[in-house]
């Protein structure tokens, strides 16, 4: 099942998270969980921390399902809303 929508990639242990979106929230999870797996991921943080605690430290989230076309919209405002994201860019639209 295909879920269009914004979600979080969240470390337990500081509370931080990488916030994206997608048309296929579970797919771009896998291959989220591969590139870390593999030591590769364009958030430097978020690899970092993989690295350090493993993937048993994280949980993800789907934090909005929404259409397509609001996609990059919605990401933007759940960006705005954490503190500190471990996301390499803070603007959706990269």
């Amino acid at each position: 099942m295909n879920i269009s929508g914004v979600y979080a990639i969240v470390h337990r242990p500081t509370g931080r998270a990488y916030v994206g979106s997608s048309k296929d929230v579970f797919g771009r999870w896998r291959g989220h969980c591969n590139n870390l797996g593999r030591g590769r991921h364009s958030a430097g943080d978020l690899l970092d921390a993989w690295l350090l605690d493993g993937p048993g430290a994280f949980t993800f989230v789907v934090l909005e399902q929404c259409p397509r076309e609001l996609l990059a919209e919605r990401e933007q405002s759940w960006l705005d809303s954490f503190a500190a994201p471990l996301n390499a860019s803070l603007n959706a639209a990269c």
